[in-house]
C-alpha cells in the first residue's frame, strides 16, 4: 500500500512539473496563432502625412494638391486649396 502512495506521490510531483514547464498536455494549452510562414509582409514604401488632417499614409496612395502638398484624400485637398 505504500508502494502505491509513493507512486501516486510521484505521479502528481511530475504532473505539476510538467504543467508549470508548459509540458502539458497539448490540448490543455491555450491557443497559438498559427506561423507566419509563407507570408509575405507588403512594405508600405516611403509615408507622407497629410496636410490637412494629419493622418500618415503611403506616398503612393496620397494625392498631391495644387499647391504641391500630400493629402489623404481629394476632398482635403479641396479644402486646403
Amino acid at each position: 500500500m505504500d508502494l502505491l502512495v509513493d507512486l501516486l506521490i510521484i505521479w502528481f510531483i511530475v504532473l505539476l512539473y510538467r504543467r508549470w514547464m508548459g509540458m502539458g498536455r497539448p490540448h490543455l494549452r491555450p491557443e497559438q496563432p498559427p506561423a507566419a510562414a509563407g507570408r509575405r509582409v507588403r512594405s508600405a514604401g516611403q509615408m507622407a502625412p497629410c496636410a490637412h488632417c494629419g493622418l500618415y499614409l503611403p506616398r503612393t496612395e496620397a494625392v498631391t494638391g495644387p499647391d504641391g502638398k500630400t493629402y489623404c484624400s481629394r476632398e482635403h485637398a479641396r479644402a486646403r486649396a
